[in-house]
């Protein structure tokens, strides 16, 4: 869970907390690219007996996460 993107609504938070919303959008779009490139990578390291590929997990994340 921790290898995983933030969440879609820290713009929103930022607004509240009354800091950088422009800031806190580059952060999470910067989550979003790092967790389709770690992620996929570190599963199979992490839960072992597994047998997906790379991109079995990037495509779902892609599918999933940057397209929306």
């Amino acid at each position: 869970m921790s290898l995983a993107a933030g969440a879609p609504s820290l713009p929103k938070m930022a607004e509240f907390a009354k800091i950088d919303k422009a800031a806190a959008t580059s952060l999470m779009v910067l989550l979003v690219v790092a967790t389709i490139i770690i992620l996929p990578g570190a599963l199979p390291l992490l839960l072992t007996g597994i047998s997906v590929t790379f991109w079995d997990i990037a495509s779902g994340l892609v599918y999933l996460i940057l397209i929306p």
